[in-house]
C-alpha cells in the first residue's frame, strides 16, 4: 500500500503541475480585456501583458535546463512554484495598489514560472515510469492541461461577472481573488511535494560535463534538430488553424457566420485536442505510434487540402475536426526526444523544446501575409506544408518509435 501511494503521489503533484499551467495560460489571454478596463488602457499597452507573457520562455528555458543539471529535477520543480508564488503575490499587490507597471512584473514572473513548469515538468514526468509508456503518461497531462485552459475561463467569467459595471476597488477585490486562489493552489503543491516523497531525478557528476558542451552535443544531434523543428512546425500549425479557421467561417464566401457563432464553434476544435490526449493516454499500450503518427500528420493535410479546394459554406466545419488529430502529436514527438537521447542532454532539450513553441507565432505571421495577399483560403497553404513535414518527420524517423 506505502509503494503504491509513493507512486501515486508524485504523479499526482506532477499532473497537478500540468493543470496549473493551463489555467495561468488561460487566465491571462482571458484578463487582457478586464485589464485594458481596470487600468483604462489602450489596445497597444494592454497587449504588453501578452507580449510579456510570449517572451518568458526565452528568458527561463535556458536557466532552467541549467538548474535541473546541477541542481536535480525536484529542485527545479519546486523553485518553479516559488516563481509562481512570488508573481501571483506581486499581482495581487499591483491590483490592489492599482499599479500597471507593478502589475507587469507580476506577469513577466508567473510567466517565467509557466515556462520552468513546462520545462521540468514534461522530462519529470517521463522518468517516472517506463520509456514505452512516456507517451501515453504524456498525453493524459496533456489533457489534464487542456482542462485546465478550460475551467480557467469559466471561473475567471464566474468570479468576475459584471465586471464593467462594478466600481474600481470592487474590480481590484475580484481580480485579487482570482489570483489568491491560484496562489493557495500552488501552496498545496508545495506544501504536498515536501509531505511527499517526491522522487528526485539528478545528472550524475561523470554525465554533467560542460553545459555549454551539452549544448554544442544537442544541437549536432541531426535527430534532435529535426525534432525540434517538428514541434515548432506543430505548434504553429495548431495555433494558425485555430485563428484563421475563425476568420475562414466569418468570410461572406464561405462560412458566413457571425464572429460570436465562429467563436463558439472554435473551442470544439481545443475540446477535440483535449478528448483526443485523453482516450490516447488511456489506450497507449495498445496503439502502434508509427500508424497512429502517420494518421494525425496526413489527416490534417487532407483536411485543409479539401477545404481550399470546396471554398464553400460547410468545407470550414472540417477544419475543426483538425483539433482531434493534433492531440497526440507533441507527446508523441516530446516522448521521442525524451528516449532517444543521452540523460545529460535532457534538461536542455527540454528547454529547446518548450522555446520551439515560437512557430505558434511564426507560422501564424506568415499565413496572415499569404491571406492578406491571395485570401483566406490560399492562406492555409501555410499550416498544410507544415503537416506535411511533421508526415516526412514521421517516416523518416520511424525507426525511433
Amino acid at each position: 500500500m506505502q509503494n503504491k501511494t509513493s507512486k501515486v503521489a508524485p504523479l499526482f503533484i506532477l499532473n497537478a503541475t500540468f493543470f496549473i499551467w493551463g489555467v495561468i495560460t488561460a487566465l491571462t489571454s482571458v484578463s487582457v480585456p478586464y485589464i485594458k478596463e481596470h487600468y483604462s488602457l489602450t489596445n497597444t499597452s494592454a497587449s504588453f501583458i501578452s507580449l510579456i507573457f510570449f517572451c518568458a520562455p526565452f528568458l527561463a528555458s535556458i536557466p532552467m535546463g541549467w538548474v535541473m543539471t546541477a541542481f536535480g529535477y525536484r529542485k527545479a520543480l519546486k523553485s518553479s512554484y516559488w516563481l509562481a508564488i512570488l508573481g501571483c503575490g506581486i499581482i495581487t499587490l499591483a491590483y490592489q495598489s492599482h499599479s500597471f507597471g507593478l502589475l507587469c512584473v507580476g506577469v513577466l514572473f508567473i510567466a517565467l514560472a509557466v515556462a520552468a513548469m513546462q520545462v521540468v515538468a514534461n522530462p519529470y514526468l517521463a522518468a517516472l515510469g517506463s520509456a514505452a509508456s512516456v507517451p501515453g503518461r504524456l498525453s493524459l497531462a496533456s489533457s489534464i492541461n487542456s482542462f485546465g485552459t478550460v475551467v480557467a475561463p469559466l471561473s475567471a467569467a464566474f468570479i468576475l461577472g459584471g465586471f464593467y459595471q462594478f466600481s474600481v476597488q470592487e474590480q481590484s477585490a475580484r481580480l485579487t481573488l482570482i489570483y489568491g486562489i491560484l496562489l493557495l493552489f500552488i501552496l498545496g503543491l508545495i506544501l504536498l511535494s515536501r509531505l511527499t516523497r517526491l522522487p528526485d531525478v539528478e545528472i550524475s557528476g561523470e554525465e554533467k560535463s560542460d553545459f555549454s558542451e551539452n549544448i554544442r552535443a544537442l544541437f549536432g544531434n541531426k535527430f534532435f534538430s529535426l525534432s525540434a523543428l517538428a514541434i515548432f512546425c506543430y505548434v504553429g500549425a495548431e495555433v494558425a488553424v485555430a485563428v484563421n479557421t475563425v476568420i475562414y467561417l466569418t468570410e461572406p464566401s464561405l462560412g458566413n457566420l457571425s464572429i460570436k457563432e465562429a467563436a463558439a464553434l472554435i473551442s470544439l476544435y481545443w475540446a477535440g485536442a483535449m478528448i483526443g490526449r485523453l482516450l490516447y493516454g488511456c489506450v497507449a499500450s495498445r496503439v502502434n505510434l508509427t500508424y497512429l503518427m502517420v494518421v494525425c500528420t496526413s489527416i490534417p493535410a487532407s483536411l485543409i487540402l479539401m477545404s481550399m479546394l470546396l471554398s464553400n459554406q460547410y468545407s470550414g466545419y472540417l477544419l475543426l475536426l483538425i483539433g482531434l488529430t493534433n492531440s497526440v502529436i507533441y507527446p508523441v514527438i516530446y516522448s521521442l526526444v525524451i528516449n532517444n537521447i543521452p540523460k545529460r542532454l535532457i534538461p536542455i532539450a527540454s528547454a529547446v523544446l518548450i522555446m520551439a513553441g515560437l512557430g505558434g507565432a511564426v507560422i501564424p505571421s506568415i499565413q496572415a501575409l499569404l491571406s492578406d495577399m491571395s485570401g483566406v483560403i490560399y492562406g492555409f497553404a501555410i499550416p498544410m506544408l507544415s503537416y506535411l513535414y511533421l508526415f516526412i518527420y514521421t517516416v523518416k524517423q520511424r525507426h525511433h518509435f
